[in-house]
């Protein structure tokens, strides 16, 4: 819990940082030259004139700043945080299952309950829920078969739900760069009609910066959020299949109590 709360103010703590970065840049822009003079352009001192920061991030306007450059950075935390929610050392440790089975061996009931009670992986939790429902319901060993499953399925579920944080950012990022995409085109077809029909290269600059930026941050926060998403997926749906082949074999060893 506490390293939660820790991983949560980092998260803030940039997405603030960066939000004030964004500010200061738009403040610093109202000053300056909103686009690049044309003559540095067909030189070919373009790279020389724009910073990295100016290039993908001032320039891409409000969208980028309060919504992707955000999004992005919730993408990475979500990430780093599902990556150790999911672990094997977490979900499934190899001592604790076999502490259970060794437990399991000796036949006592009530021990593998103190146990299971103990751990919260998947395995054990499975087992102690399933145990506690028993002492409200008459069932027997196939009866807490069933239960063990559809607790762990349970479980599966809840955990689930969280890693699909990361399937709606890969989802809607696109979505958002599309409208920046749209917004910035619409920006550059009314600058070609204030002009007569022959604007400067300067004037479509501002228009095309918002409309190139929102894609690539879209697909910048999509692409990598979508691939852990489905690596988290079926890790997640690997290991619950492992635990129920695990929860089975612990109750093969108490079969006779029941």
């Amino acid at each position: 819990m506490k390293m939660n709360k820790n991983w949560t103010r980092l998260w803030l703590l940039v997405i603030s940082l960066f939000v004030l970065i964004g500010l200061s840049a738009q403040l610093q822009a109202q000053g300056e030259e909103s686009s690049l003079d044309e003559s540095a352009v067909l030189e070919g001192d373009y790279d020389e004139g724009v910073s990295f920061l100016r290039q993908f991030v001032i320039e891409g306007g409000p969208i980028v700043w309060f919504v992707l450059m955000p999004l992005s950075f919730y993408s990475c935390y979500q990430a780093i945080d599902l990556s150790i929610k999911t672990s094997r050392k977490i979900l499934l440790p190899q001592e604790n299952t076999e502490q259970l089975k060794k437990i399991a061996e000796k036949g006592d009931k009530e021990v593998i309950k103190s146990a299971a009670a103990k751990q919260d992986d998947l395995l054990s939790y499975s087992l102690s829920r399933a145990f506690n429902l028993v002492k409200t319901k008459e069932v027997g060993y196939m009866g807490l078969q069933q239960m063990i499953s559809d607790v762990l399925q349970e479980r599966t579920l809840e955990i689930l739900r969280k890693v699909e944080r990361l399937n709606l950012t890969g989802n809607i990022s696109p979505m958002v760069g599309l409208f920046g995409t749209v917004f910035g085109m619409i920006k550059s077809f009314n600058t070609i009609v204030e002009a007569g029909g022959q604007p400067d290269a300067s004037q479509l600059a501002g228009g095309i910066s918002v409309a190139l930026v929102t894609t690539f941050w879209g697909l910048f926060v999509a692409i990598p959020s979508l691939f852990i998403y489905g690596y988290l997926r079926n890790k997640l749906e690997a290991m619950a299949s492992e635990a129920a082949v695990e929860a089975e074999t612990v109750l093969d060893k108490i079969e006779d109590i029941y």
